[in-house]
């Protein structure tokens, strides 16, 4: 991967991140991600963790490991993800897979649904056959605390009218001294 597709990674790794610094500013909480929530108090870039491209850390000590994929299809990067988050991950830290809207639909629906049901104890063996070979480090017995770390979360950051993008701005508008500069400070 090269040129425009790497361009479009490293905004949109820039834009979750933009995201994030945002709820920081306005003391806001994350979205309800089915993991441990608090107000986040930093955000850093490429540290090297789990989740490499953005890292968070919040109010109430927890710490997000976030992978963000622009367009991610369930193939081999998908596989390659979930395979660094399982096994990078400390047992202080929850993982993210950051994704935008033109990603596989079995990611954002299938498996996202997926890992909320492990969460509620459902047996991981239920899985698709599909699925499970793409997955297999979170089917291991190591895997079970980390399926119970990690989500798939959809960040719809490509443009300003994009759904998070917009409420970002708002969320900027409420807590700027000149609310008009708010799209800039975007």
């Amino acid at each position: 991967m090269g040129g425009r597709a790497t361009n479009q990674g490293t905004k949109y790794q820039a834009g979750v991140g933009a995201w994030v610094a945002v709820h920081i500013i306005a003391r806001a909480k994350l979205p309800d991600w089915k993991l441990p929530r608090g107000v986040p108090t930093a955000v850093s870039f490429e540290q090297g963790g789990a989740g490499d491209d953005v890292r968070v850390e919040t109010s109430t000590g927890h710490v997000y490991e976030i992978q963000a994929k622009r367009t991610l299809k369930a193939d081999g990067d998908f596989k390659e993800a979930i395979e660094r988050l399982a096994a990078d991950l400390q047992p202080f830290e929850y993982g993210v897979l950051a994704i935008g809207p033109a990603s596989s639909g079995s990611i954002k629906d299938k498996f996202r649904l997926l890992l909320d049901r492990w969460r509620d104890g459902l047996d991981p063996e239920v899985a698709p056959e599909s699925v499970k070979s793409r997955v297999s480090p979170l089917l291991s017995e190591g895997g079970l605390e980390v399926r119970k770390r990690l989500a798939v979360v959809l960040v719809d950051v490509d443009h300003n009218a994009s759904k998070d993008t917009s409420l970002a701005i708002v969320r900027l508008e409420q807590v700027l001294e000149d609310r008009s500069q708010a799209d800039q400070a975007w």
